[in-house]
């Protein structure tokens, strides 16, 4: 996914974003940035200004075009990320917010239906439906093989208190 060209006007080229996951069909793209042990930068290598949050809003929007939009933030837990979580909470309250941020796009977002936070264990507890509800063989077995992954994962005690969570 390519920036929008109208950003080389206020900024520099910032390049390609790397998008941590991506799921798309003919009537919508979904882009989720997924955060293990770290939050979300605060600034971009060419502008100061422009968060993680808002260049996935901006790069997952303009990449969707007609398409709707929608980006969630992947955490342990909300409290791991202090930050995503006060720009999550900024941005989804007024797209008026987001806009004031990114002169560059004059549609105004129209795309954008939903920002919100996602938790490593609901992607678990989907995951884990999957491997044994969907229909298909191969992707019974993808979704195994994320169960497994997840399930090499411990979740420090720092994080959830004085457990060690285990997927």
């Amino acid at each position: 996914m390519e920036p929008p060209p109208a950003l080389r006007l206020s900024q520099k080229d910032e390049g390609e974003p790397e998008v941590d996951i991506l799921i798309e069909n003919e009537a919508c793209v979904w882009v989720v940035e997924a955060k293990y042990r770290s939050d979300v930068s605060e600034r971009t290598t060419n502008n100061p200004e422009r968060d993680q949050v808002l260049r996935n809003l901006d790069v997952g929007s303009w990449y969707a075009g007609v398409r709707d939009f929608f980006f969630s933030l992947l955490v342990v837990e909300e409290r791991t990320s202090s930050l995503g979580r006060r720009l999550l909470k900024d941005y989804s309250a007024s797209r008026d917010a987001i806009l004031r941020k990114l002169p560059h796009r004059k549609d105004g977002l129209i795309n954008l239906k939903g920002i919100g936070f996602l938790r490593w264990s609901d992607c678990d507890s989907v995951l884990h439906e999957c491997a044994s509800e969907v229909g298909h063989d191969d992707e019974r077995s993808a979704a195994s093989r994320a169960v497994a992954w997840l399930q090499t994962k411990v979740w420090v005690p720092e994080i959830l208190g004085t457990e060690f969570r285990k997927f």
